[in-house]
């Protein structure tokens, strides 16, 4: 069985130099150009989501104000217009209105005493 002592498995400071050297650091060390690269990309996706703001906003303007104008069910006033022709009679068609014509003279009108 093989009997293990301290030094053997730490590692010496030439071999952790060497695996720094090579995997580099634990953590990213904070430089002026990632702080500059990342305020880029921040602004960059704030005009991004900015444009997306107002072409949604256009698009909606533009729908909405084309609905309204092509609203089929909007309340409309009803305009009366007239069927028949003007010349006929309301005494014949039984609606009133106008001025009923005078009994022909041969006619005569008989009350029945109701």
């Amino acid at each position: 069985m093989p009997a293990f002592d301290h030094s053997s498995s730490r590692l010496d400071r030439n071999e952790a130099k060497l695996l720094r050297d090579v995997l580099g650091p634990a953590r990213p060390i904070p430089t002026s150009l990632r702080a500059a690269s990342r305020g880029y990309r921040r602004q960059r996706r704030r005009a991004q989501l900015k444009r997306a703001l107002i072409v949604a906003t256009l698009a909606v303007a533009f729908c909405g104000s084309a609905f309204l104008v092509s609203d089929n069910h909007s309340a409309r006033s009803t305009v009366a217009t007239r069927v028949a022709p003007d010349n006929l009679d309301p005494e014949v068609t039984g609606s009133i209105g106008g001025v009923a014509p005078a009994p022909s003279p041969g006619r005569t009108v008989v009350d029945a005493g109701r």
